[in-house]
Order: structure tokens, then sequence, then C-alpha cells
């Protein structure tokens, strides 16, 4: 015979196997690029090349590096005691857009992809940053130009500067589709940290996430846990980070907002600002350790084909899996 309290009892042990246990045990496929309590943060896949960008306090200051997806091959770039940071590759991965504060102001500049030839493409007393590089090469960018913090665009020489979002909103973190038809990007629109989408041509909006966690730009430290998102080489997936599981993790949803599944999530951590390998096969994204006295915060790679994923309707399978367990135990009665 079955009490009533051992009921209860095991449904509760039950329900905390599902909620806790389950989804820690997504993303088993995780690669750190570079252990060790150096912040590093905000990597950036070449699109053609096979190396990753990121920045970094390794050297004097936050600059921008290079290096392989395996770790190796460490390559310093910009070196300024100031900030350089939210490094973006060109489409053809020749060049690096980037936000530099090196000569007073917060401008973008670019730069080729082995850190020579920098130059800075905008040049006014308002705050410009979080480049995107998209693939009709114009330059996407955050700025205060209009009051607000709004998605900009731009030739890759600075020229023919234009506001593309509007509202009185606070939008930044901005991303293309792989067709250039789209941005995706964080705003305060709705709530603060929802990602919505734009259809650059219609300037049609879609509220895809509603959810996430967003720090407004600018940053106060060297390695800001930009909030942005990423589009799958195909067009087809958007990574992106959401607190949906209670930390900070790594998730997957379709490009219509629809599907999200969560992919990497560890206690102890939070995740950032994804980016896909050119296969579309893995994710890098920044790995911040909350306990860490020295800030430290790795680039960590997730490989999709071997990795556990979670879908986020998680509660209902946890829902039904109760119920079953409640229907064992009554017939035991």
């Amino acid at each position: 015979m079955v009490t009533v309290l051992n009921k209860i009892i095991v449904l509760f042990a039950v329900f905390c196997i599902i909620m806790v246990i389950v989804p820690a045990t997504a993303g088993e496929s995780i690669k750190r690029l570079i252990d060790d309590p150096i912040p590093d943060s905000k990597p950036d896949w070449n699109p053609e090349n096979n190396l990753i960008a990121f920045q970094s306090d390794r050297g004097e200051s936050a600059d921008i590096w290079v290096m392989k997806p395996d770790g190796s091959d460490l390559k310093q770039l910009t070196t300024n005691l100031t900030l350089d940071l939210y490094a973006s590759w060109s489409p053809d991965g020749t060049m690096i857009t980037f936000y530099s504060d090196r000569t007073g102001g917060s401008e973008i500049w670019v730069m080729n992809a082995d850190g020579t030839n920098q130059k800075k493409i905008t040049n006014n007393s308002y705050w410009d940053g979080n480049p995107a590089w998209g693939p009709d090469n114009r330059i996407a960018f955050s700025s205060t130009q209009s009051g607000y913090m709004k998605i900009w665009v731009m030739n890759a020489d600075g020229t023919n500067q234009m506001q593309l979002t509007t509202g009185n909103s606070s939008d930044d973190a901005v991303s293309w589709s792989p067709d250039g038809q789209y941005i995706t990007f964080i705003s305060s629109r709705s709530n603060d940290g929802d990602i919505w989408k734009m259809n650059v041509g219609t300037k049609e909006y879609t509220l895809l996430v509603s959810d996430t966690h967003y720090e407004l730009a600018p940053p106060d430290n060297a390695c800001p846990n930009l909030m942005s998102t990423a589009w799958s080489p195909d067009g087809n997936k958007i990574a992106f980070h959401s607190y949906a599981s209670s930390s900070g993790a790594i998730w997957i949803m379709d490009a219509d907002g629809s599907n999200k599944t969560m992919v990497y999530d560890r206690k102890g951590a939070d995740y950032y600002s994804p980016t896909w390998s050119p296969d579309g096969n893995m994710i890098a994204f920044q790995e911040k350790i909350l306990d860490s006295e020295t800030g430290e915060s790795n680039i960590v790679i997730l490989d999709l084909n071997t990795t556990r994923m979670i879908p986020q309707n998680t509660g209902l399978f946890s829902l039904i899996c109760l119920i079953l367990v409640g229907i064992i135990l009554h017939r035991r009665d």
C-alpha cells in the first residue's frame, strides 16, 4: 500500500529529476578554446578562412584577437591602451570591422584580416558601436545619432549612413540574415531585452523572443556580455542567449521564432554571443564564470551533431511524466 504522503514524495522527486538533472545535461560536447582566467568574449567566426575573431584582455587592454577553432595560432590584431571591441568579419573574410574609442570618441573602424590598414569610418560626437558586416557589404551598427540607441547602416567606407530602426526605444546588437533581407536585434520597444526581427525592405517588425536579459551598450567593462543573435549559414535558424531556463543559456530557434530549443546551459556560468561555424555544425560562444573574482570569460565551441538539446516545452514533458507516475502509483493501491 502506497500512502498519500509517499505518493507526494515520489512525485516531487520525479519532478526534481526532470527539471534539474535533465536540463543540466544539455550540450555535452563543449570545448574550451583557451582555458585560462583571462577574459575573452564576443567571438565571430570567419565565413571563409575558419578563423575566430574575439575581444580579449590578454594584452595590456581590451583588443581584437584571432585564433583557429582549436584555440591555436593566437594573434593580436589591435594594440591600443583603449577599448577595441565587437569584431565582425566582412562577407569574404578579408576584413574586420570593430568599435574603438582610441581617438576619444566611440567610433566604427575597419582593418584587414591581419590587423593592417586600420581606418576610422565614422566620425561624430555620438556613440557608434556594435558593428555587423552584412552580406551586401554594408555595415549595420548601433548609434545614438537620433537621440535613442538605434540600428543604422552604411557603406563599408562609412558613407551613405541611414537609420534602419525607429521608435522611442533602445535598439542594439544587430545581426544580419545570410540573404540580407532581415536583421535581428535586441530592443526595449516591448520589454527590456527582447529579440526582434525587421524586414530591411518593408520595415516590418516581428517579436521573436521576450525573455532575454539585455545590457545596454556602451559597456561598463572591457568584455561586455553582449546579447547578440546569430543566423545559421543557411538562414533557417537563429542562435541566441536567454534566461528562459533561469540561467543564461544558449538557445536555437527557427527564423520565424518557433521551435525554441536550449542547446547549452550549466550551473555556475552564463553563456552569450553565439556565432556559427561556416558549415553550420558548430556554435562558438562566450562562457562567463559567475563566481570568478577575475571576471573569467572563455570562448567555447559546441558541436551540434553530438549535443543533447532540450526543447522549451520541457514543462509539458514534466507534467506528462508526473501524470504517468501518478497513474502507476494509483494502480499499486
